[in-house]
C-alpha cells in the first residue's frame, strides 16, 4: 500500500492499482519503444499478490497506514511470493520476470539490518526464487546451463537473454516511475529508461508535486499523460488500534487521484498545477 499525503489527510492506493498504472504508462511510449504485450502484463501483475496485505493493511510504529517503503520482510516476502504465482500462472515468461524483479528487490532488502529471522526468511524466498526460474526457464525454452545473476545472464550477446534483461528494464523503469508518481517520497531522483535494443539507457530526470510530475527528458509519444488511480483518503493521524484503523478504512469511500505527467518547463523542472483528490 502507498500512503501520499494530500491536503488534510493521505491517500491510500493499492499496490496492484500502482502495477496497473505502470502498465498503462508504459503502453504510452512510442511503437518504437513499447514493450510487447506480455511484458505489459507482466508489469500490470508485477504486485498482483499484495492484496494478501492490502485487503487487510496494516499500521507503522507510528500508528500510521504502513506504505511500501516501510514494510518489513514479514509483510513483503508472501507479497512478493504470490505475485509471482499469480504472473506464471498467466503466462511463464510474465512469471520469470516478476521473478526476476522480486529476486532483485530480495538482495536490496538482504543489504539492510535485519534480524536473524528476517534474513533467515530472505534466504529461503531468493532460494525458491532461484528454482522457480529454472523451471520457468525451462518451459520457455531459455538456457538453464549458464551463469546468472539476480536471475539475468552474466554472458553478455545472447539474443533470448539480452530481450530478457531489456523487458526487466522496462518493468523496472514503469515500476519506479508510477512510484514516483504516486508516492510522497521516494528513495531515488532519476529513472532509467532502457533505451532503444543495443543503445543505451535514459536517464529519466523528474520533480514531482502533489498531483503531478516533470520528466526531463520527455518519452512518450503524447504531449502530456493524465491519469486516475483509485484510492481511499483518511484523515492524517495516527491509530490506536489496528481494529479502529481497519473500522475507518473499510468506511471510508471509494475516492481518486487525477494526476498529470508532463515534460519539465524549461529551466524549472516543475509540472503542471495540483490536482484535489475526487470521490468516485
Amino acid at each position: 500500500m502507498i500512503r501520499r499525503e494530500i491536503v488534510g489527510g493521505h491517500a491510500l492506493i493499492l499496490q496492484h492499482d500502482h502495477a496497473r498504472l505502470a502498465a498503462q504508462l508504459a503502453q504510452h511510449l512510442p511503437a518504437t519503444a513499447r514493450p510487447s504485450e506480455r511484458v505489459l502484463r507482466a508489469i500490470a501483475m508485477h504486485d498482483a499478490g499484495w492484496p494478501i496485505h492490502d485487503a487487510q493493511p496494516t499500521l507503522n510504529a507510528q500508528g500510521l497506514p504502513l506504505d511500501v517503503f516501510e514494510s518489513p520482510p514479514e509483510v513483503v516476502l508472501p507479497c512478493w511470493e504470490q505475485s509471482v504465482l499469480l504472473a506464471a500462472g498467466d503466462d511463464p515468461y510474465a512469471g520469470l520476470l516478476v521473478s526476476v524483479h522480486v529476486l532483485k528487490l530480495s538482495s536490496l532488502a538482504a543489504s539492510k539490518a535485519h534480524d536473524r529471522q528476517a534474513v533467515f526468511d530472505l534466504n529461503c524466498f531468493q532460494h525458491r526464487q532461484i528454482e522457480l526460474q529454472t523451471t520457468l526457464r525451462s518451459k520457455l525454452g531459455l538456457r538453464i546451463d549458464i551463469p546468472v545473476k539476480l536471475g539475468l545472464a552474466v554472458q553478455r550477446g545472447i539474443a533470448a537473454e539480452e530481450q530478457l534483461r531489456w523487458d526487466y528494464a522496462m518493468l523496472s523503469a514503469m515500476d519506479s516511475l508510477s512510484l514516483a508518481l504516486l508516492c510522497s517520497q521516494v528513495p531515488f531522483d532519476q529513472i532509467e529508461l532502457p533505451g532503444r535494443r543495443g543503445a543505451k539507457p535514459i536517464a529519466l530526470r523528474f520533480a514531482a508535486h502533489r498531483d503531478g510530475l516533470a520528466l526531463d527528458p520527455w518519452p512518450f509519444a503524447a504531449p502530456s499523460i493524465n491519469l486516475t488511480v483509485p484510492c481511499k483518503c483518511l484523515p492524517s493521524r495516527p491509530y490506536a488500534t489496528l481494529a479502529a484503523f481497519h473500522a475507518e478504512y473499510a468506511a471510508a469511500p471509494p475516492a481518486a487521484l487525477d494526476l498529470c505527467i508532463e515534460p519539465a518547463a524549461p529551466g524549472t523542472g516543475t509540472a503542471g498545477t495540483a490536482r484535489p483528490t475526487r470521490p468516485l
